[in-house]
């Protein structure tokens, strides 16, 4: 019911959003409406972002927590807490034969994790806890094993801890033959067992997720355009409300994390694409450098199919003069040439995008020597060229970012499943 009623909240105010105009009048009641509203709606999403952090937390780690947690980094000391906590096993469940070979579960599925536990104590600065971890995927059932180290070289068994349907699925201690190992319950230690990480780590708190870090974005920027009206830029934030109810949505969420997803593959391929333009930019440097130029009666650059034949084909520039007959008669360049690499990669560019593409292509078909008049259909090789971009940047590029695409989303889809 919380969750359906700061969906409607949400929707009513992109409503809001989508009634708002610069053309209002501030002393219009339907602006005045709509502040009104905005000032409601960035109080009641505040209160919604405090209830989630009473509830939730706010970031993962606690600032003063009880406990330390160090993790074995080294392959030595990792084996010597494998062997400890096999010895251990073997230990606690001696009485039990049916669970007495180790190896049987690491067939059927063990995984263990070491990790120390610092107790911060200065009647006790060696108080330190060793938990090990072990799951039996075939018998349901978790056990932890906890040690205490005495000495450099020397660790005392504490405990073990089981957690199974007998225990209610809560952590026990485990107890072989009504004997507990001298292990007695606090609750401190429950919430070490408990946490899957072996920590006091809260990964359900608020600011573990992104999309509640968009959340409170939101929240904040409601909250700093009521503070500061006057900055226009705050209140032009308010666009990626809509968001939060994208957020909310299962479906579109999974649209919205395959794209995020998809950037850095995409980016290769986006990368790869530039590269493959580069090259043939530079293709196009040495076959039609300077040689886009032609005589023309006007001044942008982007006319030469309206050129009239007379003066295109027949005027070099040494004779491209004005006349009566043509006052306007100039030396121009196409403005998508190839005198430089800069230029030769825009012009690659905007031909994978099919815009006038034919125009630029009769241009460099007709190119003759540098300052000679265009000839038409000079060099019909320098189409295979064109048709080569084209073929790049419309099939080959987009292809390669659906891909991506639609892998992230299946890989997505199976880890939302």
């Amino acid at each position: 019911i919380f969750t359906l009623i700061v969906n409607i909240l949400i929707f009513f105010s992109c409503i809001l959003l989508a009634l708002d105009s610069h053309k209002l009048k501030q002393n219009s009641q339907l602006y005045t409406f709509i502040e009104a509203c905005n000032v409601i709606f960035a109080i009641l999403f505040t209160v919604e972002m405090i209830l989630k952090f009473a509830a939730l937390g706010v970031i993962k780690y606690p600032f003063f927590a009880k406990r330390t947690y160090h993790h074995v980094t080294t392959e030595g000391d990792l084996h010597k807490w494998k062997v400890i906590c096999r010895q251990q096993f073997e230990k606690t469940y001696k009485l039990l034969p049916e669970y007495k070979d180790v190896d049987q579960y690491r067939r059927g599925g063990i995984y263990d994790c070491v990790q120390c536990v610092k107790k911060p104590d200065a009647n006790v600065p060696n108080d330190v806890y060793y938990i090990a971890h072990y799951m039996f995927t075939e018998q349901k059932f978790n056990i932890r094993f906890l040690f205490i180290k005495e000495a450099e070289n020397r660790y005392r068994y504490k405990g073990s801890y089981l957690l199974n349907e007998t225990t209610h699925r809560r952590w026990a201690p485990f107890e072989d033959n009504g004997v507990n190992h001298g292990c007695n319950w606090d609750d401190e230690l429950h919430q070490v067992c408990t946490s899957v990480l072996l920590s006091d780590a809260n990964t359900n708190a608020y600011f573990t997720s992104n999309w509640n870090r968009l959340d409170a974005f939101v929240v904040f920027v409601s909250l700093l355009s009521l503070i500061f009206p006057s900055i226009t830029f705050l209140r032009s934030l308010r666009a990626i409300r809509p968001l939060r109810i994208a957020a909310r949505n299962p479906r579109i969420k999974l649209v919205l994390n395959t794209l995020m997803a998809a950037i850095i593959p995409a980016g290769s391929s986006i990368l790869f694409a530039g590269l493959f333009m580069l090259i043939l930019a530079i293709v196009g440097v040495q076959f039609l450098s300077g040689r886009m130029s032609y005589c023309s009666i006007f001044d942008d650059g982007m006319d030469y199919s309206l050129v009239p034949e007379e003066i295109r084909y027949d005027l070099a520039k040494e004779e491209c003069h004005s006349t009566e007959e043509h006052p306007n008669v100039r030396w121009v360049t196409n403005v998508f040439n190839f005198d430089n690499i800069l230029n030769g990669f825009v012009t690659v560019f905007v031909l994978s995008a099919w815009d006038g593409w034919n125009l630029i292509m009769w241009n460099a078909v007709d190119a003759t020597e540098i300052g000679e008049a265009p000839k038409r259909d000079n060099h019909p090789e320098y189409a295979a060229f064109f048709v080569l971009v084209l073929i790049v940047g419309t099939f080959i590029q987009p292809f390669f970012l659906f891909f991506f695409l639609i892998v992230q989303f299946f890989i997505i889809s199976f880890a939302f499943a």
